[in-house]
C-alpha cells in the first residue's frame, strides 16, 4: 500500500477535516446504530430532517474560475479551474464523453440507493467556495499537497467549518494521475509505467458521499473508507483496487440521511462515446422508447414498481454501433441507474465488381453473407466494423458459369470506409469427359492437385465442380484406383477454351 508522499489516492485531510470527522462520530453514536462503520458530517441537502429526500443540482465549475478564499481557508487549492483538461486528457484515451460519464456513473450510483434526485445544470462561473447557487460544484485543481487526488465538503449545516459556498464544492487534482479502470469490482487497478492511477469513477463516488454529508467509513471495503493507513481510524482502505459498488455500510449511511429510494423505481443510466449530432434509440422491455442524443445520463419515461427490465438498443447511431451492459435485470427496491451504452465509431466494407453477368454470388465478410444480384458493379456490407477489428471477404458461392476472384479482400479496419475490394468476375468452364468399364468402387479423381474427386462404381461420366477461366491449364490425374482395374486418361492435360471440356476420358479395364 502506497503512504503519503507518493502518488496515490489518498485524500489529504487537515487537522480542521480531522476534527469534523471526529465531531461527526460523535453526533452519529447518537444518530445511528452504533454497530455501523459510516460516519455523517453536520447537514443534508434539502428538508434537514435526517431520513428525507432532496433533489440536489450539480455543475462543472467553468474553466477558469479561481478559489474563493473568503469561504476556503485550508489553502491546498490553487489555481483556476482546469476541469475541461481533465476531460481532454480522459475523453483522448478512453473515447469521446468517457469522462462525463464516469461522473454521471458516480451520480447515478448513489441516486440508485436513496431517496435522492440529480440535476445536472450549467454553471454560473463562480469561483471555488464562491456560490450557493448551485449545490454540488466539481472542479480540477492543483493541489499544494501534490498527491491528494480530490477533495468533497459537505452539505449545508454548521458555518463554522462549512460556510454555505463551500459546502458541496468538490475539486478532483490537476496535477494528479486518473484513469477509468478496466476490469471488474475488487481487480488491481492498473498502474502504467509503476505510477499509481486515480479511479475516476471510484474517486468521484467517494467525494460525492462527502459533498452528500457521509465521512469516512471504518469499514476497509466501503466506497466511503478514507484512509491508507491506520494512523487514524484503525481502517486500511483497498485503493489499489476497483471499488465503484457501494458497501452495505455505504447504503446506510446514504439512507439515513435521506432515505430509501422510493417506488415506482426508474431504468436508466449513462451513454458514452455517442458523436455530435448522433441519436441512439432504446427499447425497455420491448415497449418503453427513450431516443437519447447526447453522451450522459439517460432515463426511461414509465417507471417500474416491480418485475424486470430489458434494455436493447432499437436504432444504432448512422456510422456507429452502440453495446449494452448492465442491460437487464430485476427492480428490487432500488432505482435502476447502471445501464451501460457504449458507442463507437464504425465502418463499412465493400468495393467494387466487373465481369459479372450471372446470379447467385455470394460473398462473405468474416462469417457475414451478401448475396449479390446478377449485373451488379458495386457492393457494400450492412455490418459495419470498429477500429482495429480485422476483416476478410471471400467468395461464398461462386455464380453459375462464373469464377470470380478477390483482390485487396482482407485487412484490419482503421478510421474510414473500407472501399477499395475488387471482385473480378470471368466467364468458366468445367471440365469433365465420359467413363467406360468402372465396375468397382475407388476410383478418386484430382483436378489441378485439388480436391479429390470420388467416383461410384459404374459412373458412366464426371464433371469437376471447379470450373475455370479461358486460358487456364487443367490436368486431370489419378489419385486412387478401383481394385482390380487398370485406368488410363484421354485428352489430358490441355489449357481452357470458351467452353467446357468434356472428353478428357476415364478407360478403365480388368488387370
Amino acid at each position: 500500500m502506497t503512504t503519503p508522499g507518493t502518488n496515490t489516492a489518498y485524500t489529504q485531510r487537515s487537522k480542521l477535516r480531522r476534527f469534523i470527522l471526529a465531531l461527526s462520530l460523535f453526533s452519529l453514536a447518537c444518530l445511528s446504530n452504533s454497530a455501523s462503520a459510516y460516519t455523517l458530517l453536520f447537514g443534508k441537502w434539502d428538508d434537514p430532517t435526517r431520513g428525507t429526500g432532496a433533489t440536489v443540482s450539480w455543475s462543472f465549475i467553468a474553466d477558469g474560475a479561481g478559489v474563493d478564499t473568503s469561504n476556503y481557508h485550508d489553502g491546498n487549492l490553487t489555481g483556476l479551474s482546469s476541469i475541461g483538461t481533465l476531460r481532454l486528457s480522459i475523453d483522448s484515451t478512453y473515447g469521446t464523453g468517457a469522462f462525463d460519464a464516469a461522473v454521471q456513473r458516480a451520480f447515478n450510483t448513489w441516486a440508485s440507493v436513496a431517496n435522492l434526485h440529480f440535476n445536472h445544470v450549467t454553471d454560473n462561473g463562480s469561483p471555488f467556495a464562491g456560490t450557493t447557487a448551485i449545490d454540488i460544484r466539481i472542479g480540477a485543481y492543483v493541489f499544494a499537497s501534490g498527491f491528494a487526488g480530490g477533495a468533497g465538503y459537505g452539505p449545508p449545516g454548521n458555518d463554522l467549518f462549512f460556510p454555505d459556498p463551500l459546502a458541496g464544492d468538490l475539486a478532483l487534482s490537476a496535477n494528479n494521475n486518473f484513469q477509468i479502470a478496466p476490469g471488474a469490482e475488487g481487480d488491481l487497478l492498473p498502474t502504467p509505467g509503476g505510477a499509481y492511477f486515480n479511479d475516476l469513477e471510484g474517486l468521484v463516488l467517494h467525494e460525492l458521499g462527502h459533498t452528500l454529508g457521509l465521512g469516512h467509513s471504518t469499514n476497509p471495503d466501503s466506497v466511503m473508507c478514507g484512509y491508507v493507513d491506520s494512523n487514524f481510524d484503525g481502517s486500511a482502505c483497498h485503493y489499489e483496487l476497483i471499488n465503484r459498488q457501494l458497501d452495505a455500510d455505504d447504503i446506510a449511511g446514504m439512507q439515513f440521511l435521506y432515505g430509501p429510494a422510493t417506488p415506482p423505481y426508474t431504468v436508466g443510466g449513462n451513454v458514452s462515446g455517442l458523436a455530435n449530432n448522433k441519436s441512439v434509440t432504446l427499447l425497455n422491455n420491448g415497449s418503453d422508447i427513450k431516443v437519447v442524443s447526447s453522451n450522459g445520463g439517460f432515463t426511461f419515461a414509465n417507471a417500474l414498481a416491480s418485475g424486470t427490465y430489458t434494455v436493447t438498443v432499437a436504432v444504432q447511431p448512422a456510422g456507429q454501433t452502440c453495446t449494452i451492459s448492465n442491460g437487464s435485470g430485476t427492480i428490487s427496491n432500488i432505482h435502476i441507474t447502471n445501464v451501460s451504452v457504449s458507442c463507437t465509431n464504425t465502418y463499412t466494407v465493400g468495393g467494387n465488381i466487373s465481369g459479372l453477368a450471372a446470379s447467385g454470388l455470394v460473398l462473405k465478410l468474416n462469417s457475414t453473407n451478401l448475396i449479390i444480384a446478377n449485373g451488379a458493379n458495386n457492393f457494400k456490407f450492412a455490418t459495419a466494423l470498429t477500429t482495429g477489428t480485422a476483416y476478410t471477404v471471400s467468395v461464398g458461392i461462386q455464380p453459375v458459369g462464373y469464377l470470380c476472384t478477390v483482390i485487396n479482400g482482407s485487412g484490419t479496419i482503421s478510421t474510414t470506409n473500407i472501399s477499395n475490394i475488387s471482385i473480378s468476375c470471368a466467364r468458366s468452364y468445367t471440365v469433365g469427359g465420359g467413363i467406360t468399364g468402372l465396375t468397382k468402387a475407388g476410383l478418386i479423381l484430382k483436378l489441378n492437385g485439388g480436391a479429390n474427386k470420388i467416383i461410384p462404381s459404374g459412373a458412366t461420366s464426371y464433371t469437376f465442380a471447379t470450373s475455370l477461366i479461358s486460358g487456364t491449364p487443367y490436368t486431370v490425374t489419378f489419385s486412387a484406383l478401383p481394385a482390380g482395374l487398370n485406368c488410363t486418361l484421354g485428352n489430358n492435360p490441355g489449357v481452357m477454351g470458351s467452353a467446357n471440356i468434356t472428353n478428357v476420358n476415364v478407360s478403365c479395364t480388368p488387370q
